[in-house]
This record gives structure tokens, sequence and C-alpha cells, in this order.
């Protein structure tokens, strides 16, 4: 297998994330926790800087530390059936250890709930563990995507009640033209990485789920950076030129795959040499195309994010997540 060049540069991106994130409270940044579907972009035009406990838990996994810290968290009473991502994440305070030097005190803990149930009660013990305020943007479920105007009247009025918490905590107005730019930085991540998804339409595949996972960090983290444009600019760019010279992920394919649910992290790399070996492509995921409805249009960011999380659908995902198999 010929490796992706513009993966390279992800060791490098997250080291330094994580730096900027310890040195954030130093640069007069607040450190906002996050989830992964939080409006990360307020976060960023707000001068302040997010932080995710699921990338650390990912992070933990994949450096093959989930045992220890998952059974640290159970020392603290959390039983072994509650989901290990939160146990990593938690388990890390009372174990001390971590392969990002931990993650700095937050200012503000804030969740959204239409991820899982987890999480909600997660972010409720960091919150008490680090005695930090928590916002709660409670979203409505709607099935399969239905509008509901009562709905959206309801997550809106969360939306500009979080904008007036993060101006409190850093002294300062949401500066409406900033916002507009990291919308557009955002914006312009998401289509490329909704760009990158669609690659794996081309037969041979010039790229792999497990390609994608390694991909994951800016889309999740840095939405509405330079960082997360120029990163996955020259990733489809490579990727372009790897379709014309129809260049292969997987040597001698035979097999198109979907892969369901979240990545194993710690055991990647050994299951994508186990599928190439035998000619097996996993092309698609639902779990990577999440990333790909969450463009939002700068004139109206708000109304527009309010209107795409209530109508969120796991159906959509899944059926434009599997067309990759056609």
């Amino acid at each position: 297998m010929e490796p992706i060049k513009a993966l390279k540069a992800i060791k490098k991106i997250t080291s330094d994330y994580f730096t900027s994130a310890h040195m954030a409270s130093h640069n007069n940044k607040p450190v906002v926790y996050c989830n992964v579907f939080t409006p990360v972009e307020l976060i960023y035009a707000m001068d302040m800087f997010p932080v995710y406990p699921e990338n650390h838990a990912a992070i933990i996994g994949a450096r093959k530390m989930a045992t220890e810290l998952s059974s640290a968290a159970e020392g603290m009473g959390y039983v072994m059936d509650l989901c290990s991502y939160a146990r990593c994440d938690i388990g890390w305070t009372k174990a001390g250890i971590s392969p990002t030097w931990g993650l700095p005190k937050p200012d503000l803990v804030l969740v959204i709930n239409c991820q899982c149930g987890t999480l909600t009660k997660w972010f409720e013990v960091l919150s008490r563990l680090y005695n930090a305020p928590m916002v709660l943007i409670d979203i409505p479920h709607s099935g399969n995507g239905e509008k509901d105007l009562a709905a959206e009247t309801y997550v809106r009025r969360q939306l500009d009640s979080l904008v007036k918490t993060l101006e409190s905590i850093k002294g300062k107005s949401l500066d409406e033209s900033k916002f507009k730019d990291v919308i557009r930085l955002s914006k312009q991540a998401s289509e490329l990485w909704t760009q990158m998804l669609i690659m794996g339409e081309n037969v041979p595949s010039p790229m792999t789920v497990f390609d994608q996972f390694i991909s994951m960090f800016p889309i999740v983290s840095q939405r509405g950076t330079e960082t997360a444009v120029e990163f996955y600019g020259n990733l489809v760019k490579e990727l372009q030129d790897r379709v014309e010279t129809k260049t292969s992920a997987v040597p001698n394919e035979r097999f198109r795959l979907f892969w369901d649910n979240l990545p194993i992290w710690a055991e990647l790399g050994r299951l994508s040499s186990f599928l190439a070996d035998r000619g097996a492509a996993v092309v698609t995921s639902i779990y990577t195309w999440a990333w790909s409805q969450l463009a939002v249009n700068e004139y109206d960011p708000l109304t527009d994010w309010t209107i795409s999380t209530c109508t969120l659908s796991i159906l959509t995902l899944i059926t434009e997540s599997k067309n990759m198999l056609n």
C-alpha cells in the first residue's frame, strides 16, 4: 500500500493543538470543554479555546492506555459497563497520566445531547471535578429528520443564551465580522471533508476509512481555522491525483465494505493490514459522514445551525455513506 503523504501532517497538527490548549490560559483564552457537535465556531470567534474530552479518550485508546485509565475510573466507582471513552477521560484525572499531558482545567463545560446520553452525565462529572459551570444544549429528537418549528425556536433560544454566557466569561461581545470569518473557514473545511469522503465512490478507492479515521482530528476540533482548511485542501488534492492515476489504497481491490459504528482505535493498523491483504477496501462509514452536514452559512449561522441540528437524521447519514458501495 502506498501511504497518503498528506496524513503525515496529523502528528504535528495534534501536537501543536494540545500545546496551545495547555498554553491557552496564559494567552488569555478561556478553555471550553466541548463535545463534537457543539458549535465550535462560536468558541473560536470569541477567542476562546475548545478542548474535546472525546478526542482525549480516542487518543488514549490509540496509544493503548485504555486498560490502565479505565481501571482508574473504575477505582473511583464508575462501573466497567460505562462507555470506555468516559472511563478513559475520567480515569486520567485520578491516574495522572495521559498521552496529551492531560487536559487543561476548563472555564466552561459545554455539551449538546444529540449524540448519546452518556455524554451529558460524563460532562456533569467533569463540571463537578473542575468546579466549572456547565451549559447543556438540549436538542429534541425529531424521528427521521422532520421539520419541527417549535424545536427550532427552543434550540435557537439556547444558542442566544450560550452567546451571552460566552460573552460574560470572555468579558467582551461577539465580534460578528470575526464570527463570519470563522464560519467561512468552517464551511470550507466541511466541504473539503465531504469531497474527501466522496472519493470513496471511485474504483479503486484512493483511501479507506482507516485513513479517514486518522484524518478526523482537524474536522472535529479545528473547524473554523486555517489549519483545518490547509490540511484538507492538501489531502483532497493528493486524493484527486491518486484517482487520476488509479492509485489504490488497497492493492488488488476485490471487496468494498462498510464500517459500522466507532473506530477500534487500538487496532486500526492491524485491521487495516488484515483487510488489505485480502483485497478488502473499507470505503465508507456512517461515523465519518456525520461531519459532512455541519457547514452553515455565514449570513445567519445560528439559525442555519439550529435547523441542521434539529433535522439531522441518522437515516440520511446511513443512506449517504452506503451509496459509496455502489
